[in-house]
């Protein structure tokens, strides 16, 4: 199929589009995978020289993680500077998500940045997830059971690398500060670095979110319902926060 041709639609099948993109899919959350396999599937069809600068995902109704999902990609516009896309994945025929994603092609301009980079340590000086894990696997002060209990569970690494700036005391705040990195070596496709970060980007946030309403014996259920992610950066080959 002729991903070129002007005002075509292109199908793509998950996880096909992805495995070329070398993400494992090995026991990833479907709300999770899905806008990131329609930015892969979107990003296929615009020249190599514009690259997503934003995006925005609904997630319509529930997807089922044993079948495959098929992703359209419909061209809207096509201009010098910009381009957009929008995506439907469907599964049995119904559309269960949508994305909008606009790409823009690398041009010089002005450039500031209001945020301040928060005083934390470097990346090297704190643990990942897995050490976490094991170091309460052992830690005295956890209660025995709950221990015996976490051990139990199966445990499958992310394939994004996490590092905590912060430890168990500021978990009643709606923020949180963490490295992040891919696993492995990526290439130097920026389009693949940027699906990466979509990725990790659905990762922690609905449940920081809920931080500040934590109490002993509650539950609660989160889910996506929408999503929007703007990129200003180079890539993630390195660790970023």
């Amino acid at each position: 199929m002729d991903v070129n041709a002007p005002r075509q639609n292109i199908l793509f099948r998950c996880p096909d589009i992805l495995l070329k993109h070398q993400i494992d899919l090995i026991l990833i959350q479907l709300s999770v995978l899905m806008h990131c396999s329609a930015l892969a599937a979107a990003s296929k069809t615009v020249d190599c020289l514009k690259l997503v600068h934003s995006l925005h995902a609904i997630f319509l109704i529930a997807g089922d993680n044993n079948m495959p999902i098929i992703y359209q990609v419909n061209r809207e516009r096509d201009g010098t500077s910009f381009a957009t896309r929008k995506v439907e994945a469907k599964q049995k025929g119904l559309v269960i998500f949508t994305l909008i994603v606009s790409f823009q092609k690398e041009e010089l301009g002005f450039e500031h940045q209001a945020a301040i980079m928060p005083a934390v340590p470097p990346p090297e000086q704190l643990l990942n997830m897995e050490e976490i894990r094991e170091r309460r696997l052992t830690d005295p002060r956890f209660p025995m059971q709950y221990r015996n209990s976490a051990a139990k569970k199966k445990f499958v690494p992310w394939p994004i690398e996490m590092r905590f700036c912060q430890d168990s005391g500021s978990q009643h705040k709606p923020s949180l500060y963490y490295w992040f990195r891919a696993r492995g070596k990526l290439s130097d496709d920026p389009a693949l670095h940027r699906c990466v970060v979509a990725y990790a980007s659905d990762l922690l946030y609905s449940g920081v979110s809920l931080n500040p309403h934590r109490e002993r014996g509650l539950k609660t259920y989160s889910l996506s319902l929408d999503h929007s992610l703007f990129l200003c950066f180079s890539g993630c080959g390195s660790t970023n926060l």
